[in-house]
């Protein structure tokens, strides 16, 4: 890599400031950094009683949470939200006097997650030098090669 282009790498991807153990050559970003959170979410619950030897009991659980947290530079606010959706139905059944016990469980759980943020940078790294180049006017004035403004009868 060019040296003169890791001053600007430097300045924009800072190097981390914890060793990683898992391997020499890496590091990792450690600090302290706020949450916030708020969250709805409601559990509700079914007991029924269908015959004298016949339970069923269901549950359902909504949890909807928004989170926002800094980036692993402390730079910008990323959002983040939280969508879980939980549910559990179980019937049991007894043969007999309480002498054979049937049951069956059943459930499902849903987890959402997802914030839009992009993925990090990744090795190999690439410098450009960035010079001013746009020469219009955005349909304003009209301009010469020079960037000069032309009078209305194109001199």
């Amino acid at each position: 890599m060019d040296p003169a282009a890791t001053r600007y790498l430097d300045a924009f991807y800072p190097l981390p400031n914890e060793p990683n153990a898992d391997s020499p050559d890496t590091g990792q970003f450690a600090f302290a950094r706020k949450q916030q959170t708020t969250e709805n979410f409601f559990v509700t619950c079914v007991d029924q009683v269908i015959s004298q030897s016949n339970t069923l009991h269901g549950s359902y659980m909504y949890d909807f949470a928004n989170l926002t947290a800094a980036d692993e530079f402390m730079n910008k606010l990323i959002p983040t939200q939280v969508h879980r959706q939980v549910i559990s139905l179980k019937d049991s059944q007894t043969f007999g006097s309480n002498f054979l016990n049937n049951s069956v469980h059943v459930g499902y759980n849903r987890f959402y997650s997802g914030t839009g943020a992009k993925p990090p940078l990744a090795a190999p790294y690439y410098a450009v030098r960035v010079t001013g180049a746009l020469f219009h006017t955005q349909g304003g004035l009209a301009i010469d090669l020079d960037a000069g403004v032309m009078r209305s009868d194109g001199s």
